[in-house]
């Protein structure tokens, strides 16, 4: 998840790749996996928002919340890349 940190036309942004809940854990868990806390198992639990689609995905945010096409062409692009032998 990157968060722009000022006005537009002025490149600066924050990359966020995950966090640790101090609050709101139980709606969180029911936005990550749809069940309670407490029923999570431990590998659920250790890899709750560690990562950007998990923390998107913990936090409800989505492609919507994106209010910026900064890609512009590059948008298009293939995601990886790779030559051949």
């Amino acid at each position: 998840m990157n968060v722009i940190t000022e006005p537009e036309g002025t490149a600066s942004a924050v990359l966020l790749r995950g966090v640790e809940l101090v609050q709101g854990i139980e709606t969180v868990s029911k936005l990550r996996y749809g069940k309670p806390y407490e029923t999570l198992s431990q590998q659920q639990k250790k890899n709750f928002s560690n990562g950007p689609g998990k923390l998107c995905n913990a936090m409800g945010i989505t492609k919507e919340h994106n209010g910026i096409d900064y890609a512009e062409e590059a948008k298009d692009f293939p995601w990886r890349f790779y030559i051949e032998s």
